[in-house]
C-alpha cells in the first residue's frame, strides 16, 4: 500500500483516531486498525447495524396497535430500536418509543379511526459507547377484509 492510498483510506474512515506509535502512523476506527504497512486488525466486535425488516402493524384496536419487525432482538448495551408514530393527516411531531428488549412494541393511547404513520429505526452500540443509527423504515398495516352478513329484507309490501 503506497502512502497516497493509505492517506485516502484514513480520510474515508469514520470517527478515525490518529496517533503516533513507535514511529508508525496508525489509523483506527471502532471497526478496524490499519498501520503504515497496510496490516489490518479487525479483532474488534462489529455490531450488526442492518435496518429492521419485515415491519408489520397488527392487532389494531380502538386505542392502540402492535408493531413488530425482524432482526436481532433489542438488548441493552448492544442494540435498541426506536419506534416513532404520528397522525398521518396532521403530519405533526413524531412520538418516539424506545424498545430495549425484543422485536415488538404495543402502542396505546392513539385516537380511534385515525390513520398513523409508523417507522422503526435500529440503534447499535460500539464498544466505546458511541451509537450508529440505521435509517428509519416505514411499517405497513396488515388488515383483512371482512364480510358482514345482512339480514334478509324486502322493499315495499
Amino acid at each position: 500500500m503506497n502512502k497516497l492510498s493509505f492517506f485516502a483510506l484514513a480520510l474515508i474512515c469514520l470517527a478515525a483516531h490518529v496517533q503516533a506509535q513507535q514511529n508508525q502512523l496508525v489509523v483506527s476506527t471502532p471497526a478496524l486498525t490499519v498501520d503504515l504497512f497496510g496490516r489490518i486488525n479487525t479483532a474488534i466486535h462489529i455490531p450488526d447495524c442492518a435496518p429492521p425488516s419485515g415491519l408489520q402493524i397488527a392487532n389494531i384496536r380502538n386505542n392502540g396497535f402492535d408493531v413488530a419487525w425482524e432482526g436481532i432482538p433489542a438488548k441493552p448495551g448492544e442494540a435498541i430500536y426506536r419506534v416513532r408514530y404520528r397522525n398521518a393527516k396532521e403530519a405533526g411531531a413524531w412520538v418516539i418509543v424506545e424498545v430495549t428488549t425484543g422485536n415488538s412494541v404495543h402502542i396505546s393511547g392513539v385516537e380511534a379511526s385515525t390513520k398513523y404513520e409508523v417507522e422503526v429505526q435500529k440503534i447499535c452500540f460500539w464498544t466505546d459507547g458511541s451509537t450508529i443509527p440505521s435509517e428509519w423504515v416505514p411499517a405497513t398495516a396488515k388488515t383483512a377484509s371482512a364480510r358482514i352478513p345482512l339480514p334478509p329484507f324486502t322493499c315495499g309490501d
